[in-house]
């Protein structure tokens, strides 16, 4: 298997997209390691 990498634009996009909808991203902890991103989108009233 070849070691590959992405070009970084993964969240940078999520931000863009979660934002446009009046939500935000967040960032937790996850122990012993890792992190766990939080979408949070507001509902619509109609």
């Amino acid at each position: 298997m070849e070691d590959s990498f992405g070009k970084g634009l993964g969240l940078a996009f999520c931000k863009i997209a979660v934002g446009a909808h009046g939500g935000r991203i967040s960032v937790e902890e996850n122990q012993p390691k890792g992190s766990i991103f939080v979408v949070r989108i507001p509902l619509s009233d109609t």
